[in-house]
């Protein structure tokens, strides 16, 4: 994207969004304990939001929920 593009407004195209589930990442990342678990969780959906320009207030409640 030009900084010309950017300047007008059109914002570059987000990185592709690959989540995995809570059993999927607990595999690989295992907790010791499960509300330490969930929190780790949660940290990693914000991280992966992040990484591809997709976070947002929207989805901080989602991840809360």
């Amino acid at each position: 994207m030009t900084d010309f593009e950017i300047l007008m407004g059109e914002s570059p195209e987000a990185a592709p969004l690959e989540i995995q589930s809570y059993s999927e990442w607990s595999r690989t990342t295992p907790p010791d304990d499960e509300i330490q678990g969930r929190k780790d969780f949660a940290d990693y959906l914000r991280e992966e939001y992040i990484k591809a320009d997709q976070y947002s207030a929207d989805i901080e409640n989602e991840i809360r929920t």
